[in-house]
């Protein structure tokens, strides 16, 4: 453990510059100093942003809306077939075997309307959210081009850092300015032919 401790501070006095020799190559290009980098909580900052708010709020009212069509759609299914066990006596083999086969073709059509559904719904949060991670890089390299920063990090892989490195609050104030919300198409279009 103390090994460990001792390689992780070695580490981060090398980043800063204060080990010996540290940041020579750097230091050829740029000085090394804390303002060349830069962290970020990257899924943090997807969640908190409107952005991706606004389109799992829309993913979730067209997933309610579906849901319950598809919830009457089974009632339905299931009440035909309760009603054809019931006519199975009054019907002959030929029709109770018709009877079946369009039973099971409905239930098949109903079976792929739901997948079908259930991939628009996958796909539109898809594209909505490459929207909100395309806009979050852009005003993620914006900020270090102006802090001058050289490393962006995700907080996600950093064991030990300053907060003063930490810009995930910035990042999400400025992306919910540039993109506060995203209008998801397509699902509309679900909604009335599913």
């Amino acid at each position: 453990m103390g090994k460990l401790f001792a390689a992780l501070l070695l580490g981060l006095l090398c980043l800063q510059g204060v080990a010996p020799g540290a940041g020579r190559a750097l230091a050829q290009d740029q000085p090394a100093d804390a303002s060349t980098i830069i962290v970020v909580d990257f899924q943090a900052a997807l969640r908190r942003s409107s952005a991706a708010q606004s389109v799992q709020q829309q993913v979730d009212a067209a997933r309610d809306i579906y849901q319950e069509r598809f919830g009457a759609m089974e009632a339905d299914l299931r009440e035909d077939e309760q009603a054809l066990s019931e006519a199975r006596d009054d019907l002959t083999e030929e029709q109770f075997a018709e009877r079946r086969r369009e039973l099971e073709q409905r239930v098949l059509d109903a079976q792929r309307a739901v997948q079908e559904s259930r991939g628009a719904l996958d796909q539109a949060m898809a594209d909505g959210m490459a929207q909100v991670r395309s806009a979050m890089f852009e005003v993620i390299a914006a900020i270090a081009d102006a802090e001058g920063a050289l490393i962006v990090l995700d907080k996600a892989h950093v064991i030990l850092v300053s907060q003063g490195l930490d810009r995930t609050d910035l990042v999400v104030e400025r992306l919910n300015e540039r993109l506060p919300s995203i209008e998801l198409t397509g699902l509309d279009d679900l909604a009335e032919n599913p």
